[in-house]
């Protein structure tokens, strides 16, 4: 039996009816909501008095995009809040509409295997959500109520919690026949937005000609403005990605909008949970390697339950927030694409070691670094942590720069300095300016790197080094450079 509309996933309603206030957003753009409510053709009415007996209105509001300034209708569902009536929202359940987006990475990995100089185009739905029909038992759940009448949706709203999984339910249908029936090579979504990636040797945008006749044959409307194609260079989720070059960076305006922001609130004490919310989705898409320093944020932010609650910046929150300036000011947008294959410690002939009552030591193909503990380290207090990861952090900011695109994987005997560098953070005040020393060579130089732990990882090259045994070292590798690289201060290393 053909099913005229999809179930938003209320479990049970109680029989009261409910009519809202409209929210002051609403009723300062009289005209804005009449446009959006009339000419949208998603809702049925006008009427003087419901249809249905029993029936619920929520307030509505304007939304406005803080940079393209297009305007939204917003039901919102989540009201009442106080009242004893529970709100629509709070009868969908979380876990069974519970989504995960595609992210640049799944874009990245496409446009690899498709090769350098891929063919990018881009559609996006208009109205994405209206065109996904509502199941008529449901329409009574969906009123409004303006200036004296009464309107009900038919068509999928912004404002229910779950419209974004419906929605991406159909997305993932239209993929599904732009693959396996218009044979299109390849395809990305991230809800209403559609990537397609041709080979090098196809120019002609075949696939997007396809996209636009099946989609109209679909009945699904595309944006004009938002349909673009077929180029080597295409901003995607907001990054550009570029084939020819294999990177992806962030617009210009982008990059500066997030340094601004950034450097705003590392002296604030106080942030509403939405304003850190907006924050940390700017620095997520910023730097993959920096994502380390979110989750302290994130943290702070769940402590609060209401986007307009205050959260409290700690120290803490303030120290990963100005290293995040710093990163941000040093950074130039821009993120190559990484080499699939992970380089061990042993494929790249790269080792350190750290011999606490000794000194240090690092070897990079011929190059080498052994050096006394710095004066620095009779303040710490004594971690075997703490000595093994400074080198790794000496080796990351001397032979960063020769490890563009590279994924590189530290082998180690010390658990606790795998469990660190794979995190990107410590709880350690001494040991976490030296990973975030790793953390802005990696950036700066476009290398993403991570550890293994290998119980008993025989390191004699290294281990030589690090206990001064010059004589062992050479008889190891008698190829080696004759003399060490300058190795920087630890003043230079400790990021704070």
């Amino acid at each position: 039996m053909r099913t005229p509309g999809f179930r938003v996933g209320v479990l049970a309603m109680r029989t009261e009816t409910y009519v809202a206030k409209n929210l002051q957003s609403a009723v300062n753009d009289p005209d804005s909501v009449f446009q959006l409510i009339v000419e949208k053709n998603y809702v049925i009415g006008p009427f003087k008095s419901s249809p249905f007996p029993v029936f619920r209105t929520s307030p509505i509001g304007i939304a406005t995009g803080k940079y393209s300034g297009k305007k939204r209708l917003i039901f919102d569902l989540s009201a009442p809040r106080s009242c004893p009536l529970p709100s629509v929202n709070s009868l969908i359940p979380s876990e069974l509409f519970s989504l995960h987006y595609a992210a640049v990475v799944n874009a990245i990995k496409l446009i690899k295997l498709a090769g350098q100089g891929a063919w990018l185009s881009k559609a996006d739905v208009t109205d994405a959500f209206k065109i996904v029909p509502i199941h008529p038992s449901q329409w009574h759940l969906f009123g409004i109520r303006w200036e004296s009448n009464y309107y009900f949706a038919v068509r999928l709203t912004f404002g229910c919690k779950s419209s974004p999984f419906i929605f991406n339910q159909v997305s993932e249908a239209l993929c599904w026949i732009l693959l396996n029936r218009a044979r299109l090579p390849a395809v990305l979504h991230l809800l209403d937005d559609f990537l397609l990636i041709d080979s090098p040797l196809d120019s002609s945008g075949a696939s997007l000609d396809k996209l636009k006749c099946c989609f109209h044959s679909l009945g699904v409307p595309l944006s004009v403005e938002k349909t673009v194609g077929p180029d080597t260079c295409l901003e995607f989720l907001g990054i550009m990605l570029d084939t020819i070059d294999m990177k992806a960076s962030l617009p210009i305006a982008k990059l500066q909008r997030i340094r601004q922001i950034t450097k705003y609130f590392c002296t604030a004490d106080n942030i509403t949970k939405q304003q850190l919310l907006s924050l940390l989705g700017h620095l997520n898409f910023a730097i993959p390697q920096g994502r380390s320093f979110i989750s302290r944020l994130l943290d702070m932010a769940s402590s609060v339950s209401k986007l307009h609650d205050l959260v409290y910046l700690d120290e803490g929150c303030r120290s990963d927030l100005r290293f995040w300036a710093r990163l941000l000011d040093n950074w130039n947008g821009i993120t190559f694409f990484y080499d699939d294959l992970v380089k061990s410690s042993d494929s790249l002939k790269f080792y350190t070691d750290a011999a606490p009552s000794v000194g240090f030591g690092g070897f990079y193909q011929g190059q080498w670094f052994a050096e006394q503990w710095p004066p620095a380290f009779a303040e710490f207090e004594y971690s075997s942590t703490l000595y093994e990861i400074y080198p790794v952090a000496v080796a990351c900011f001397v032979w960063g720069q020769h490890w563009k695109r590279k994924r590189i994987s530290v082998m180690c005997d010390n658990q606790a300095v795998v469990d660190i560098i794979n995190r990107g953070r410590s709880s350690s005040r001494d040991i976490m300016p030296f990973m975030r020393s790793i953390t802005w060579a990696a950036v700066t130089h476009n290398f993403i790197i991570t550890a293994r732990h290998v119980p008993g990882y025989f390191n004699a090259l290294a281990d030589s080094l690090s206990r001064f045994k010059f004589q062992a070292f050479r008889n190891i590798c008698p190829e080696a450079s004759p003399l060490s690289v300058t190795v920087p201060s630890c003043h230079t290393l400790m990021l704070s």
